[in-house]
């Protein structure tokens, strides 16, 4: 059987994409959509946004959603690390022993994120994206593809014992790139001058409001 699901990424180019998954006709109303997806490292989930719009994390495999709009998800590694460049721009590359919650079957460069989306759900799925900081290039931006092995992208219908129904969802995707905007290595001596410029201004306005501070203390003492 071929899956209706459809998977869309929009806009482009941006630091904060949106993956658009249009949910399929469920073989019975009581089943549950599971959907794995390995994002590569350029690309990146806020496990507190996912929390915001879902609820919190299971540990290991999602829970059934608890109603018919809500999401079952979880995260492999569970820790992410927002605010680090992409793992090539790393001086040093982090190992597994780093990382006790990995998978050892998720690539080390790789974000694993698996759902569970209750069949009777009609509604678009927007996951929110993030891009990570990219080593600076000549055109300003990178092009990323999304999903590059059918690995990548897995999914299925989880059903009740009862309904004797055991369905594996084949999915045909079109490649899906992202632009990522990038800085540009001519910029760096301006960016480092202006970040200096402004790290010294912040320095001398904390040290003027501290004397005129201290002056006014001083001057209540006196008067006293």
């Amino acid at each position: 059987m071929t899956s209706p699901l459809n998977i869309t990424l929009l806009p482009s180019p941006t630091f904060h994409p949106h993956l658009l998954i249009t949910p399929p006709k469920p073989p019975h109303s009581s089943c549950d959509l599971q959907l794995s997806l390995l994002f590569p490292d350029e690309i990146f989930v806020d496990p507190s946004e996912l929390s915001d719009l879902w609820g919190y994390p299971s540990s290991s495999s999602p829970s059934p959603p608890q109603s018919t709009n809500s999401v079952g998800w979880s995260l492999n590694p569970q820790v992410v690390d927002i605010e680090r460049p992409t793992i090539f721009s790393l001086p040093i590359l982090p190992t597994h022993q780093n990382h006790v919650d990995i998978n050892p079957s998720i690539p080390l460069t790789m974000l694993g994120l698996e759902l569970r989306i209750s069949g009777a759900r009609k509604q678009l799925l927007d996951i929110p994206l993030h891009a990570r900081y990219l080593e600076p290039s000549e055109e300003g931006k990178k092009v990323v593809q999304l999903f590059t092995d059918p690995k990548h992208v897995s999914v299925e219908w989880i059903c009740p014992k009862e309904s004797n129904i055991l369905e594996h969802l084949e999915i045909h995707l079109d490649p899906i790139f992202v632009v990522l905007p990038t800085g540009r290595p001519q910029d760096r001596v301006a960016i480092t001058l202006i970040t200096t410029l402004v790290i010294w201004l912040s320095w001398t306005w904390l040290v003027y409001k501290i004397i005129m501070t201290r002056r006014r203390l001083v001057s209540k003492v006196k008067v006293n």
